[in-house]
């Protein structure tokens, strides 16, 4: 029998947990938690259609031309337009307005 390799063994486990309708964990996604900065390519604003910037910070991806952040769970950004978040006039830091000095 040939070697099986353990991402192929946590696949099929993560589809036989699906199909037995168990939830669905972050595990099954894979390693890695982060977005990948090379979707940006295809990804734009669902409203604007502008093109998205990354804000490493914050762990979302921001349309600059209305204003507005879309939040990224386990690096699956939610696109949804009713889950986003509207950015105040004033710059922000960590979600938080910037005091003033």
């Amino acid at each position: 029998m040939a070697a099986v390799s353990k991402k192929f063994l946590n696949t099929v486990n993560c589809i036989r947990r699906w199909s037995s309708r168990q939830i669905y964990t972050s595990h099954c996604v894979g390693d890695s938690k982060e977005f990948d900065t090379a979707m940006l390519t295809y990804l734009v604003c669902p409203l604007s259609k502008s093109p998205l910037r990354y804000d490493k910070v914050n762990d979302e991806l921001v349309s600059d031309e209305i204003q507005v952040a879309y939040k990224i769970v386990n690096g699956i950004p939610s696109l949804i337009p009713q889950d986003a978040r509207k950015l105040t006039d004033s710059k922000e830091e960590n979600g938080k307005p910037l005091s003033k000095s």
